[in-house]
């Protein structure tokens, strides 16, 4: 009799085990945005020096030039300094306490690396609302000391791959950018919810480029949905990824296109964003002409140096100042293109990977020297 009972409470446990084996779960962790970013944490002096990496970047096929682009260089030369050692940060570096968790998106549709339809508004509408921003299309790319921009004032608009200005005081237009998915407390504080929103700002720094924004296309699109959307909606005029010449970078922004899915064309985008290094003033036309093209929007060229990462040696000066020439000459009359922006007002620029002959600086002095007056007529 104590057998069966024994038995029978074996029996009774061994059921219990069963129902309750049967009722487990596996829980599921949520995927952050921005988790391939934990171990990187980039301030603005390290983005650009980006321009260290040694892969191969390809270029557009070269196509004749419109005949602007053969307008002769100016025959005026500088000789550049060594950059200045580098300065303090325009700006406080990321941390990534400040990255809100950003909820997963919804399944983006299946995308395709062929370009989405061309935006129903006009090139020229965009350009013309730029006109009175930018008139002169000058466009800095400030990475030296903030007290130093009180001497480029005759600029139009200047960032500096952050969302807050690099100083309070005298200094052109700021435009700002959210570089990737770090500082978005700051951007949200200071950009997504101002009373006074700005009238353009810069999104995400070569997300295609594992060396550099290193963001996927349906990340890249949550994002955008939740931090820059609602500026467009605000009617500010946002720019699209700013991606480079490297041959991943169209079906990059086409897999971006159609992952945001948010019924905008080119979702939302007011223009299209481009970064530009090589030797060869005609291939840079030809790839800004090709860029407008497909998407058919204004563009704005927002890095750019006569500078090849693909070997040979260093531009001179005479090749940098006959670059400039023929570039400044193809932006400035060119309707589509609303700004520009040469990299060159950095401080310590050989640090990055770009010859000191790129240089826009007076020896320490960070004024504007002979080649940023071929580059911008409006400080000569």
């Amino acid at each position: 009799m104590a057998v069966r009972k024994q038995i029978f409470s074996l029996i009774s446990l061994l059921s219990i085990a069963v129902l309750i084996a049967s009722f487990q779960t596996t829980s599921v962790s949520a995927l952050s945005l921005d988790s391939h970013h934990h171990a990187r944490d980039l301030h603005h002096h390290d983005i650009v020096a980006k321009k260290k990496r040694s892969t191969k970047q390809k270029r557009c096929k070269s196509r004749p030039a419109p005949s602007s682009a053969s307008a002769p260089a100016p025959s005026k030369s500088a000789a550049v300094a060594a950059a200045p050692a580098p300065a303090s940060s325009s700006h406080p570096a990321a941390t990534h306490s400040s990255t809100p968790q950003a909820a997963s998106p919804p399944p983006p549709p299946k995308t395709t690396s062929s370009p989405p339809p061309k935006a129903s508004q006009s090139s020229s509408g965009s350009s013309q609302s730029f006109a009175s921003f930018m008139p002169n299309k000058a466009l800095l790319g400030w990475g030296a000391d903030p007290s130093g921009i009180n001497q480029w004032l005759h600029m139009d608009v200047y960032y500096n791959w952050g969302p807050t200005p690099s100083t309070q005081g005298a200094a052109p237009k700021f435009m700002p950018m959210l570089w990737g998915t770090k500082n978005t407390d700051t951007w949200t504080s200071q950009v997504l919810n101002s009373p006074n929103p700005p009238f353009a700002v810069k999104s995400f720094n070569e997300p295609e480029l594992p060396g550099s924004g290193s963001l996927s296309p349906s990340d890249a699109a949550g994002v955008w949905n939740q931090l820059l959307l609602p500026l467009v909606k605000k009617g500010v005029q946002v720019g699209s990824p700013a991606v480079t010449s490297d041959s991943g970078a169209k079906p990059w922004l086409n897999s971006f296109f159609a992952a945001c899915n948010n019924g905008l064309p080119n979702c939302g985008a007011r223009f299209v964003d481009i970064h530009y290094y090589g030797q060869n003033a005609q291939d840079l036309i030809s790839f800004v002409e090709d860029m407008h093209n497909t998407y058919g929007l204004p563009i704005m060229v927002s890095e750019f140096a006569c500078q090849s990462f693909t070997g040979g040696a260093p531009s001179t000066q005479s090749q940098v100042d006959s670059f400039a020439g023929t570039v400044t000459a193809f932006m400035q009359s060119t309707d589509y293109i609303i700004a520009y922006a040469a990299f060159g007002a950095i401080n310590d620029i050989e640090s990055t990977g770009v010859a000191a002959t790129n240089s826009m600086f007076n020896g320490n002095s960070e004024s504007p020297n002979a080649l940023a007056e071929i580059y911008y007529p409006v400080l000569g």
